[in-house]
């Protein structure tokens, strides 16, 4: 892992981890992908969770959570087990949605969730967080996705700091 001992979680920023290549290239695929084209270039890319979800002139409009594509392939074969999980309104709410018949991306796709670069790393997880991802793209001012930020990464780094104390 490249050197982190200067980071501080609410000073530095995603661009830091950028220029250090902490952060993958992203995942992008278009709105009109089949899903299973999309779920075969998800299994070729392990190190990315959540795919962006780009239009034809490349800006982000959404974003697909791996979890959640897989969980929408395994719906009709083992019902019991994703709509078991059912607590709470949101999750009601997600079991239905998953258990919808989607067909390309712009149908299952989330809202636009991501980081941007000038974001630090404490509000960047704070947003990962929030959205229950493991991971979150990364988009530039112009709202094109330019790397990928895991949760992991901001976690290994929380762990260096802590045995440095």
């Amino acid at each position: 892992m490249a050197d982190t001992t200067d980071l501080d979680p609410y000073e530095a920023t995603v661009a830091d981890l950028i220029q250090r290549d902490m952060c993958p290239p992203p995942l992008t695929v278009t709105e009109d992908k089949p899903l299973l084209q999309m779920a075969q270039e998800m299994l070729a890319r392990p190190e990315v969770h959540t795919t962006a979800v780009v239009d034809a002139d490349g800006l982000m409009v959404g974003i697909i959570i791996s979890r959640t594509l897989a969980e929408h392939f395994f719906v009709e074969e083992f019902p019991e087990v994703v709509f078991g999980e059912v607590l709470d309104l949101r999750s009601s709410l997600d079991a239905v949605r998953i258990g919808q018949r989607f067909h390309s991306a712009s149908e299952m796709m989330d809202d636009a969730v991501a980081v941007r670069p000038d974001d630090s790393l404490h509000d960047a997880f704070v947003l990962i967080h929030a959205t229950h991802a493991t991971g979150l793209p990364v988009v530039d001012a112009t709202g094109r996705p330019v790397a990928y930020l895991d949760l992991m990464t901001l976690a290994l780094l929380h762990g260096e700091d802590a045995r440095t104390d």
